[in-house]
């Protein structure tokens, strides 16, 4: 601590250009490509202009599940020590111009009595930094904080 809280990453994004998420796309008929002009790796199917999602993990997406995204998440299980103050789940909206870092330094700086400011302000960050980058295209923001232990 001292001051300063560390985020620690629970399980990895699901990027499609990811070798193990590539292999399984390509084994079930999609293909990974990037776009002229576009900056993330997309999953299309083989010879089409569709789906077109920018990460290898999905709920409830019928095209994409037909072309290799999953929607198995990767589990993990850790001990909940004093030292973990809180955890935040968020969309990949949120990740794309937030690092798990300064989320935990935004969220840390309310307090567990102001749980729900410090996550309204994490997805209102996330849509400035989508308007800044991006001009008027802003993706899904969700984000769940949960407090663990005092702080």
């Amino acid at each position: 601590q001292g001051g300063k809280w560390r985020a620690e990453d629970l399980t990895p994004d699901h990027k499609p250009e990811l070798d193990e998420e590539r292999k399984r796309i390509q084994q079930s008929g999609g293909e990974v490509r990037k776009l002229a002009g576009d900056i993330p790796h997309r999953v299309f199917a083989k010879g089409k202009m569709y789906p077109g999602l920018a990460m290898s993990r999905s709920l409830g997406d019928n095209v994409a599940h037909t072309v290799g995204v999953s929607e198995v998440p990767d589990v993990v299980s850790v001990q909940v020590t004093e030292e973990a103050k809180f955890a935040i789940v968020c969309s990949d909206g949120v990740w794309e111009f937030i690092s798990s870092q300064e989320a935990v330094d935004m969220v840390a700086g309310f307090g567990k009595a102001h749980v729900q400011d410090a996550t309204d302000s994490l997805c209102k960050e996330a849509w400035k930094r989508w308007i800044d980058e991006e001009g008027n295209v802003v993706d899904d923001i969700t984000a769940i904080v949960v407090w663990l232990n005092d702080a």
